[in-house]
């Protein structure tokens, strides 16, 4: 009888064990997505309409600076006339600059 309940309180050492290695595993990996997604977008972000799912905040604005960067707005004038207006147009790239400087 001795013998049986030794192997028990064997199985049941090893099956705490187990749940504890198996609840710090759990913690740690909570922790690790805690700590990466402070500096990264969560997966399914988009900004403007673009992906930025586990990307950076400097990814994501090289990312919308190269997409935007060929964007031309066609405005129709009066007269039946058209003029674009591009990101490169001085004015919004001034502008660019100050909120930069700005912020």
């Amino acid at each position: 009888m001795a013998e049986n309940n030794k192997s028990m309180d064997k199985g049941r050492k090893l099956l705490i064990g187990f749940i504890i290695v198996l609840l710090l595993l759990t913690a740690g990996a909570y922790f690790f997505g805690v700590y990466y997604f402070t500096e990264h977008f969560l997966p399914g972000s988009q900004v403007n309409g673009f992906n930025c799912s586990y990307m950076t905040e400097k990814e994501a604005e090289n990312l919308l600076e190269q997409k935007t960067g060929v964007y031309a707005l066609a405005v129709q004038t009066r007269g039946n006339g058209q003029e674009a207006i591009t990101s490169f147009d001085p004015l919004i790239f001034l502008r660019r600059i100050c909120v930069k400087f700005l912020s």
